[in-house]
């Protein structure tokens, strides 16, 4: 019999770490609010990812696995967790990360006594190799914020379902094969959706020079540049800026990666 969860933790795996991938679990199952299921999807992974998800999937009956034989990328691998999501809120996780012990509720909360809102995220602690530090958003963000990089934090996330589903969810495509939480932040906006940053700390989000590297290919930085072009013009934002704020990953992408990680550290 199908359990009626309120709330779908979904989170793409990718040849996690195993440690802290069995850390960024404990801290959903350790969340005050316990009406939720955990769908995490095992995206073609090449080491031991999917033998160890198995063994915390037997522990707990609210955790589902999915898995594919090949790497999809992450954009894929959310919208297969989405369409196996029972809950009416969908939450996103990240597996390198931390969820802090009232996420679920405190986002929960603000959804149902918030109905003008489509989605919600969270101020977070930041941690890098320079340590810990608190990450402020902007309480309300609005269009013109998406001109320097995303005012969301996409892996503290919570959305409404069924307004994830009007956007038809993650765009799988080349160009958002790293940047698939900016494009949909921006698509949902266009469709005239808004979202909200609780103004406490209730995730701690893991950036690593490794990770920094992944994303540093110069492909990737064409590839932002076109969701900035496109997406920038569909939010009806001056063509100046357009143009001006498109081709910042292109700039951004010809510093040595040495520098862009503690741009990122500092700007995330």
């Amino acid at each position: 019999m199908r359990k009626d969860y309120l709330i779908s933790v979904i989170m793409g795996v990718h040849n996690s770490s195993k440690d802290k991938c069995i850390r960024a679990v404990q801290s959903i199952e350790k969340q005050t609010y316990k009406n939720w299921e955990f769908i995490i999807c095992d995206d073609g992974s090449t080491n031991d990812t999917l033998t160890f998800l198995k063994e915390i999937a037997k522990k707990d009956k609210r955790i589902k696995l999915l898995s594919t034989e090949e790497n999809h990328g992450l954009a894929f691998a959310l919208n297969q967790c989405i369409k196996n999501a029972n809950g009416e809120f969908i939450a996103r996780m990240d597996d390198d990360d931390i969820s802090l012990p009232d996420r679920l509720e405190l986002e929960l909360n603000f959804l149902t006594s918030h109905k003008e809102y489509s989605f919600v995220s969270t101020n977070f602690i930041l941690e890098s190799s320079n340590g810990e530090h608190i990450k402020k958003m902007k309480r309300v963000p609005t269009k013109n914020d998406f001109l320097w990089s995303s005012p969301f934090l996409h892996p503290a996330t919570m959305f409404r379902k069924e307004d994830l589903i009007k956007v038809n969810g993650y765009r799988v495509a080349n160009e958002t094969w790293r940047a698939e939480d900016y494009d949909l932040f921006m698509r949902m906006y266009i469709a005239g959706m808004k979202g909200y940053n609780i103004q406490r700390s209730l995730y701690k989000y893991y950036i690593g020079e490794s990770e920094v590297k992944k994303k540093s290919k110069y492909i990737y930085r064409i590839y932002e540049a076109h969701i900035r072009f496109v997406n920038f013009k569909r939010l009806d934002l001056p063509f100046v800026k357009v143009v001006m704020f498109s081709i910042k990953p292109l700039i951004v992408g010809a510093l040595p990666k040495s520098v862009v990680y503690l741009i990122r550290v500092r700007n995330k």
